[in-house]
């Protein structure tokens, strides 16, 4: 174990702050409902839950004129323009001319995202790419995530050729946790994101021990997880991807807490269970069932919570493995499952979690004892 200067030099280091940095505000869950635990039933009565559907810009922000709960989108024009401005009509047909929805901007995010089409051309909803490192056999190949890119930049599409792959993060916040997963159906704003395959979309980052693997988010099970970059996924490419931006943490005067100043966020450095001592965290972690870890939250009160999973995922460094988290920013902590405040539509047993050995968005039985970080 480092020694506590070593410790501290660290910590000052990673928590360095020098002025505001453009925010990258994540997306709310878009989930409105909460589990009654005692029927398995679903309702829209959140308040004292601590559950998901109780916070967030699905409660305060409820229109759905540009965007399913909280989220907020705009569609875009292949000459750049936003609908209603330029020569892009306010509502815009889907379509390859100039004056056509092409592309959808995230007005929390800010990033772009492409739209994929069903004309069997190259940006083809059906079409499906490899994932491959710059070292491997193919890799650059139309079939392959980065010829792909490739291709769509020469294009410039929405008049733009500066478009990536998007960070897990990014891909994560377009999640629709309202709608019922493993249904085949895809979990997203399906009315701004048409053409939607509800599969596996490839991410920008290979995984931290194996330049082979790469991480994908998945839009039915709403797994995200690491595979083989040989096996063919489909796509979806952004541009302006703020979630790219290593996030940068502000700590309170005691050191106790940390603001994310990317998010807004602001976290407790350790788990439940263990206490800072002004250097780190000392104690060993608590674990509880879901309906503990969330009247656990509702007890301490000062407006913590137990994180949906939008906001526990913003917190894994996927550079990074056994933890995948900034240990100079969360000393100790476990590299294991951690509860969020989200329950799963359609499968009332179980509830979100966040893995922290090597980053891995899934589900657990609600039964089952994990670990807990708070937020506020």
């Amino acid at each position: 174990m480092a020694c506590p200067t070593r410790t501290a030099a660290l910590i000052a280091s990673t928590l360095a702050w020098s002025g505001a940095t453009q925010a990258a505000n994540l997306n709310d869950s878009g989930l409105v409902r909460c589990l009654d635990t005692q029927t398995g039933k679903f309702g829209t009565q959140c308040a004292g839950t601590g559950q998901d559907g109780e916070f967030g810009r699905d409660r305060t922000h409820p229109r759905s004129t540009d965007g399913a709960a909280g989220f907020r989108f705009v569609k875009v024009c292949h000459s750049g323009d936003q609908a209603g401005q330029g020569a892009c009509p306010a509502e815009p047909a889907l379509g390859p001319g100039l004056d056509q929805w092409g592309c959808t901007r995230d007005q929390v995010t800010g990033i772009w995202w492409e739209i994929k089409t069903t004309d069997g051309g190259l940006r083809d909803w059906n079409k499906s790419y490899t994932r491959l490192a710059p070292s491997q056999t193919g890799y650059g190949a139309k079939n392959d995530a980065a010829g792909y890119l490739n291709a769509v930049n020469a294009a410039g599409l929405c008049g733009h050729g500066d478009w990536q792959l998007p960070t897990p993060t990014a891909l994560h916040s377009l999640t629709h946790y309202g709608v019922q997963v493993a249904n085949s159906v895809p979990t997203i704003d399906a009315a701004f994101f048409p053409n939607t395959w509800y599969g596996a979309n490839w991410s920008s980052f290979a995984a931290a021990d194996s330049e082979a693997k790469s991480w994908f988010v998945h839009f039915d099970t709403d797994y995200i997880g690491r595979t083989d970059g040989t096996i063919f996924k489909r796509l979806r490419l952004a541009r302006l991807d703020a979630f790219t931006r290593a996030p940068k943490f502000k700590p309170s005067d005691d050191g106790s807490e940390v603001t994310d100043q990317r998010t807004g966020l602001v976290w407790r450095r350790c788990v439940e269970g263990q206490a800072w001592d002004g250097l780190g965290c000392s104690g060993t972690p608590s674990l509880h069932s879901w309906q503990q870890a969330l009247d656990l939250a509702v007890a301490t009160g000062s407006g913590w919570r137990l994180p949906s999973a939008k906001e526990l995922g913003s917190l894994v460094d996927r550079t990074r493995i056994a933890p995948a988290i900034d240990l100079a920013v969360f000393p100790s902590s476990p590299a294991s499952k951690h509860w969020t405040s989200t329950p799963i539509i359609g499968m009332p047993a179980q509830a979100w979690h966040v893995e922290f050995g090597v980053g891995e968005v899934f589900r657990t039985t609600r039964e089952t004892p994990l670990a807990v970080r708070l937020v506020r």
